[in-house]
């Protein structure tokens, strides 16, 4: 029996999720006892001063015993960029790999995300250990050290220095470091709660913190610490950084020598400091002034699936994250902070021109030169302006979105919002210009009208429903500070949700996306312990998600009520391109549809030993046959393999995504739920997943890659014409899920026939049924809300009356999920934001079957229907694929495909019932 083994069998392990649940006074005695045999102390200074606090809410702890002697530890901390943790352990028992593995577990359970193990003096032990758990060598870190005083290095008379000041040059100096360390994992993000926690420290001394300042700016400093506890006593630079601005000058020499000469003074006589081997000009400086390395430090770093906790395991997984520093290298670069200060002054000018050429509401008049000329600068200004606005949100998003906890973020996105609110009121002054002289008489005279005649037909319309140039203004003004800033409490509070999950292993903590994961889980127990979670957790962030719903709801019922909509659904139509006829025969379609998707949950409840209608947690149940998770390699290989059998383009679209990092897939605390793809920097895509490791995640990685290969044909486009209506919006998407569909149903037999039948009509029920079931919400929230403001109580009610009148008998409703309007974040984000999901649905199903009925025609004409998305009303669009829309009979075609499925599927299951009696 090998020693690991033997390990295995005396130690005990501890695990607590919350380090000040953890035996924090026997813990500190274990780190004293290694330093004293060591001669420092085992753990970094953030985490010692965790420890010390004992009262982190983003750290955990794992201990193991020998009896009742601690004999290990290990310390997890969530960071800016993932998680970060660090082992100690008594030289004789050694517990490494159990603690490892459990720090593994622990960030599994709190949504897994990238980590970093550090180890001191890294071992071919600590190499296995690392490799066992998916982790590997990325980063090396030496420790420096140089005798003191400095031989022939004088402190430079022309460096001026002053001492810090407690109280006073926190938040310049935070600028100016995270400025210097924008690329750094752990400098650059520092915050002023870190700041005051090391002013706290005994070793803190403001006298040796020195600050250089140039052009009245601070423009670098070197901030020293004597550690007095080490042996011998080491006089350290803490930080030594100079401003971006400043560089070239010599001045990170000039500060270093300073602090070393401080630290002379204080008596000590050993220097030290850590630098990265990957900063060369660095090393290359302190080996010219006499250090020498004294040891070096490893990072080991890999990517933990959430998913690891469902099943027990601790694997890494390589899921992808995407990569946006080619744009800007952070979110401090100065590249950045240059494009936002562009930005601004390129919509100040837009405003300006539109003055100087008088764009807003006028009397009817014939065109005239002057107009031709107007039309053509302030459409291409327009265009300029919002591309430019467009890749600002895109790449603040990139942070905001996976880490809404990330304040420097949520900051930048807040100025990025203030400068995209003065542009939208010049969409309604052009709107009232353009209708006053006939968008088909401008576009006579001017090449660039005529380019953009479909969507300026569109703002002419919207002239007849919008407020006072002055009153629109004000309102774009105000939203940023009311539905806008609604919308993003709620995100931010949904997001950092967390709960515990009683599932049959044990207890842990999950982040909300990872327990709304395991309603796909195989086993009925997890799922069930998930929905439990799920109706504990929802009701805590109740009273705020209220209160965002009303406001934005009420906002939005006086807004409309003031630009003369009849109804907030007559808005929605309008912003989507579709008329009141083609919204009412789908409606109509639905209707006479419903009883069969009903059917065909009853006979999913009864493949789940349920006799009568389905629950609630077996709503998104895999089939037995489906029981397998999916790893993420096959799951994007299902993906392209079906895209190819479509088009070679299509396909090599999923490998670019992947190659170029447009994917953000795991789970993790903060990260925002469900999927979403956003437009970047030219052609390319901001792909956000969730990814559960289910057949119907494939589907949403098709979907969302639809539409990342819907905005690759509208890049040659410009902003004003591709303004997508969302029920448009979703062509793409459907159509590619629709393709993965397909493909699966063509070749599969049997079970996993069934097992594919059952994911796509999944999907089915949520797009007709749930979705249903949101606008019948929707309706009865907004028609209340014109009278008062609604409380949680009487949301969840509205909720459950909802998904009864839609559900009707094929859904249990004493197991519903009352609290589903908090957790579907498109009723804050916008109104009506549905339906339009079932219209892609509907509408991507007919033309499947077009292309179908002629691939080689649909195949020329697809790709431009998808770039003319923007330009034309759904009716055109579906004109040119010979489809008329507004007639019942084309939606009821849509749905009689999904009809067919379910005749498949319930002969299918009837067999099953069958195979099951004779076993």
């Amino acid at each position: 029996m090998g020693r690991q083994d033997t390990l295995a069998q005396v130690q005990r392990l501890d695990v607590y999720p919350q380090l000040d649940a953890a035996p924090l006074d026997d813990v500190r005695e274990l780190v004293e006892r290694v330093q004293h045999r060591t001669g420092r102390r085992p753990l970094s200074d953030q985490l010692w001063l965790d420890l010390v606090q004992g009262d982190s809410a983003s750290t955990s702890a794992v201990v193991t015993r020998d009896g009742m002697r601690i004999t290990g530890y290990c310390q997890i901390s969530a960071g800016n960029n993932g998680w970060i943790f660090e082992v100690v352990t008594d030289q004789e028992s050694s517990p490494t790999e159990l603690l490892v593995g459990a720090a593994c577990s622990l960030v599994a359970a709190h949504g897994g995300g990238d980590v970093s193990w550090w180890v001191v003096d890294p071992t071919a032990r600590t190499h296995s250990v690392a490799e066992r758990h998916g982790l590997h060598a990325a980063r090396t870190l030496h420790q420096m050290r140089v005798p003191l005083p400095l031989v022939d290095t004088p402190v430079d008379p022309l460096v001026d220095l002053r001492p810090f000041r407690v109280g006073h040059d926190e938040a310049e100096w935070l600028l100016v470091n995270n400025a210097a360390f924008y690329t750094h994992p752990e400098q650059g993000a520092w915050t002023l709660e870190a700041v005051r926690q090391r002013e706290q420290q005994d070793w803190f001394d403001p006298k040796g913190f020195l600050l250089h300042y140039r052009d009245h700016r601070l423009a670098g400093f070197c901030w020293t610490k004597v550690d007095r506890d080490a042996d011998p006593p080491l006089g350290e630079i803490y930080v030594v950084a100079v401003h971006p601005e400043f560089h070239g000058l010599g001045l990170g020499k000039a500060l270093t020598v300073a602090g070393l000469a401080y630290l002379a003074s204080q008596g000590v006589d050993t220097g030290m400091l850590y630098v990265d081997e990957h900063n060369t000009a660095a090393f290359n400086l302190y080996q010219r002034l006499g250090f020498t390395v004294h040891r070096t430090d490893c990072a080991y770093v890999g990517s933990i699936l959430a998913e690891a906790v469902n099943t027990g395991e601790t694997a890494a997984a390589g899921l992808p994250r995407w990569n946006v520093t080619d744009v800007h290298e952070s979110l401090t670069s100065r590249s950045l902070l240059a494009a936002v200060e562009r930005s601004d002054a390129d919509v100040t000018r837009l405003i300006s021109l539109f003055d100087e050429h008088g764009i807003r509401q006028i009397e009817a008049r014939p065109v005239t030169a002057d107009d031709l000329v107007a039309v053509d600068a302030v459409v291409g200004a327009y265009n300029d302006a919002a591309l430019a606005l467009g890749h600002l949100r895109s790449y603040v998003f990139a942070s905001v979105g996976t880490d809404t906890r990330n304040e420097h973020a949520q900051a930048l996105a807040s100025q990025v919002n203030d400068i995209g609110a003065r542009v939208g009121p010049l969409l309604a002054r052009l709107a009232d210009w353009v209708n006053a002289l006939d968008p088909l008489e401008l576009a006579r005279g001017s090449q660039l009208a005529t380019d953009h005649l479909g969507p300026l037909q569109h703002l002419a319309k919207r002239s007849e429903f919008q407020m006072a140039e002055e009153e629109e203004t004000l309102y774009a003004q105000l939203a940023t500070t009311g539905s806008s800033a609604w919308h993003r409490l709620h995100r931010d509070i949904t997001s950092q949700l967390s709960t515990e999950v009683e599932l049959p292993g044990g207890t842990v903590r999950l982040a909300m996306p990872a327990v709304r994961g395991l309603a796909t889980h195989p086993d009925p127990h997890v799922r069930l312990a998930a929905l439990a979670a799920e109706r504990r957790a929802w009701p805590q962030v109740g009273t705020a998600s209220a209160a965002a719903l009303n406001s934005i709801k009420g906002e939005a019922n006086a807004v409309n009520d003031r630009r003369g909509w009849a109804s907030p659904l007559d808005a929605s139509l309008y912003a989507n391109n579709v008329s009141r006829p083609t919204f009412d025969a789908m409606q109509a379609s639905i209707d006479a549809c419903l009883p069969r998707l009903r059917g065909w949950m009853r006979t999913k409840a009864s493949l789940h030993g349920h006799d009568g209608p389905l629950p609630w947690s077996d709503l998104f149940a895999p089939v037995r046959a489906s029981g397998d998770r999916v790893e993420w390699q096959h799951g994007v290989d299902v993906v392209r393999n079906a895209f190819a059998s479509y088009s070679t383009p299509l396909a090599r679209l999923v490998d670019r995504a992947l190659d170029e990092r447009w994917i953000d897939a795991a789970p993790r605390d903060g990260k925002v739920g469900g999927a979403s793809c956003t437009p970047f920097v030219d052609d390319r895509s901001l792909v956000l997943l969730n990814w559960d490791r289910s057949l119907s995640g494939v589907q949403t990685i098709a979907h969302e890659l639809g539409h990342a290969y819907h905005n690759t044909r509208l890049a040659h486009r410009t902003p004003l014409q591709r303004r997508l209506p969302m029920a448009l919006a979703e062509t793409a998407s459907i159509f590619c899920e629709t393709l993965v569909v397909e493909a699966g149903l063509a070749h599969a037999q049997g079970g996993e026939l069934l097992a594919l039948l059952d994911v796509g009509l999944q999907g089915s029920l949520q797009v007709v049924v749930d979705i249903r079931s949101r606008l019948l919400f929707e309706s009865e929230v907004f028609a209340r809300r014109q009278r008062r403001t609604l409380g949680v109580a009487e949301l969840d009610a509205l909720m459950v009356q909802a998904q009864h009148d839609a559900y009707g008998d094929g859904l249990d409703h004493s197991t519903a999920l009352a609290s589903m309007w908090i957790v579907k974040g498109h009723y804050y984000s916008s109104h009506f934001y549905n339906w339009p999901y079932t219209f892609g649905l509907l509408f991507g199903l007919g033309l499947f079957a077009r292309y179908r009925d002629d691939a080689e025609r649909f195949l020329s004409g697809y790709d431009d229907l998808l770039s003319r998305a923007g330009m034309n009303t759904a009716e055109e669009l579906g004109a040119l694929f010979g489809l008329d829309i507004t007639s019942e009979a084309f939606w009821t075609a849509s749905l009689d495909v999904i009809g067919d499925r379910i005749s498949r599927y319930e002969v299918l299951a009837r067999s099953d019932h069958s195979s099951a009696g004779e076993g």
